[in-house]
């Protein structure tokens, strides 16, 4: 009689099993999405941004340092700009402000930059189309 008990004991808890797998099946099923939402994904061309008309002025005090970083931005618009002298390990946020000129305070957090450290220029900026 064990044999036949254990035998039940599995087809009930197999039964209680797909009962609960049926409701989670059909509660999914119900789920809607209004109208008005988006989802996806999808790809775009990216232009980039030329920069130009480099201008390092040095610390006064401590010539050995740079101070602020100047450039040409074009085009011109940007919502924000970030350079780095070692390979993105250190960012300094610019001004993007209006216009081609743009201006980078590098005596913040992480600065100041040694001159003698000073191996590349990496520029980021990106700009949200209206």
């Amino acid at each position: 009689m064990s044999r036949y008990s254990r035998a039940f004991k599995f087809f009930l808890i197999a039964i209680v099993a797909l009962v609960f797998a049926g409701v989670a099946i059909a509660f999914a099923a119900s789920n809607t999405v209004p109208v008005t939402s988006y989802a996806g994904e999808g790809s775009g061309g990216v232009s980039g941004y030329t920069v130009t008309d480099l201008v390092y002025t040095l610390n006064y005090a401590s010539p050995s340092t740079i101070e602020t970083l100047t450039f040409t931005l074009a085009p011109a618009t940007a919502d924000e700009i970030k350079v780095s002298f070692d390979d993105g390990a250190t960012w300094f946020l610019c001004i993007a402000g209006v216009g081609a000129t743009k201006e980078c305070d590098l005596t913040g957090v992480g600065g100041p930059v040694n001159v003698v450290d000073v191996e590349n220029l990496t520029v980021t900026s990106w700009y949200a189309l209206p």
